[in-house]
């Protein structure tokens, strides 16, 4: 063997090991753990769950998901994490999260936070949500000290950022807020949304001493917009157009704020002209067939936009939920049935998905247990379907 190819052997023997080394750190349950916290990315969640089933990490997904939804469940479950698992920071942290952002019981929810820090010092969000907590409770010096741990833990962290802005704000530090806030929202303009109610009254100051910076509004446009505030989500969006044209993120969320307050027409110009500019763009495609199925009564052609959006992006829930509207729309049940079945495969906590695929099964005569399992499933998680009366009238035991 010439030393070349003994070379070569090494190298990829090497880089398969790094490759497998990768790989294995890829799968570190706090890695998956924190990529679902970041992202909500559902698919992250189930794979925690399928490779540590039973595990502290498994029964903290089954926890946290529940946030928000049923706050009182969600808290006897995290109680029991932390009986079964005393060392685990993370059981803290979620019921610290619930009390917290859930419950609103803010002096209860550092108590938690405190625990959690005492275990695990490097963990970012509990001195994020620790932080919140003390804005909460007017400890605004308190809370940027926590927002200062966590940008130094974390590099490029943008809701610290953000969140150090605010605590900035209620300082009387202007300069320091505008600094935050600018370093935040370049890093990622989204992570406002998921803070507006703490955050908002600081970016509207932030807005009226620079509103030449078109991000502030962009910013705020979409948080409104995550927020379902569609008409004050569009006052921005129309105002980031004035100061910028051709930008397709801009026209999409203004066409998107559009359908949803049902001005059709205004919708369908500025998603045309953001699909113009960026024909890769899933979510043009997916605003457009809610456009057809909702407003025009064109579910054939939502359908073959439901198609192009899947074929782009083939993770989101969504796009298959609207997609098996358009099918059912369409009396097309099989079809419907197999997109709601994907959806909730990808997401098993939507109440609309359980409403819409019991619905289906109606249609395809299955029996009426089958049928009410999901209605009752949807009860459970909530929807915006009207299932009272048909649960009265075909659910009775």
């Amino acid at each position: 063997m010439t030393r070349r190819t003994l070379a070569c052997c090494l190298f990829g023997i090497l880089f398969a090991l790094y490759s497998m080394l990768g790989h294995a750190q890829d799968l570190d349950p706090e890695i998956l753990l924190e990529r679902y916290l970041a992202t909500g990315d559902n698919e992250t969640k189930e794979q925690i769950k399928e490779r540590y089933p039973g595990s502290a990490y498994h029964h903290f997904c089954n926890t946290y998901e529940l946030l928000h939804v049923n706050n009182q469940k969600a808290k006897e479950l995290a109680e029991a994490l932390i009986r079964d698992h005393p060392d685990f920071a993370l059981g803290y942290f979620a019921l610290g999260t619930i009390y917290g952002n859930g419950l609103m019981q803010y002096s209860t929810a550092i108590i938690q936070f405190n625990k959690s820090i005492d275990l695990d010092s490097l963990f970012i969000r509990s001195w994020t949500n620790r932080g919140m907590a003390k804005i909460k409770l007017k400890d605004y010096q308190g809370a940027k000290e926590d927002f200062n741990k966590a940008v130094k833990l974390k590099r490029g962290y943008a809701l610290g950022y953000i969140l150090r802005g605010v605590a900035n704000y209620w300082l009387d530090d202007d300069d320091a807020m505008l600094a935050d806030f600018e370093i935040g929202l370049q890093l990622d303009f989204k992570a406002l949304s998921s803070v507006l109610g703490i955050a908002g009254v600081a970016v509207d100051e932030a807005i009226e001493r620079a509103p030449e910076n078109v991000n502030y509004y962009y910013a705020r446009g979409y948080a409104h917009f995550a927020n379902k505030n569609y008409r004050t989500a569009l006052d921005d969006f129309t105002k980031t157009l004035e100061m910028v044209s051709g930008s397709s993120e801009f026209h999409k969320y203004a066409g998107a704020s559009k359908v949803y307050m049902a001005d059709t027409e205004g919708a369908q110009v500025d998603l045309n002209i953001a699909l113009g500019i960026n024909p890769d763009d899933p979510d043009i495609y997916y605003y457009l067939g809610i456009l057809m199925n909702d407003h025009q009564d064109q579910p054939s052609r939502a359908y073959e936009y439901f198609n192009h959006a899947i074929e782009l992006d083939d993770k989101n829930p969504l796009y298959y939920f609207e997609r098996s509207k358009s099918s059912y729309n369409l009396m097309d049940y099989p079809t419907a049935r197999d997109d709601v079945n994907t959806a909730l495969y990808l997401n098993h906590y939507n109440g609309d998905f359980y409403a819409l695929r019991g619905y289906i099964k109606m249609k395809m005569g299955s029996p009426s247990p089958d049928y009410c399992h999901d209605f009752n499933q949807a009860e459970e998680w909530g929807n915006t379907y009207n299932l009272k009366r048909i649960m009265k009238k075909s659910c009775q035991e």
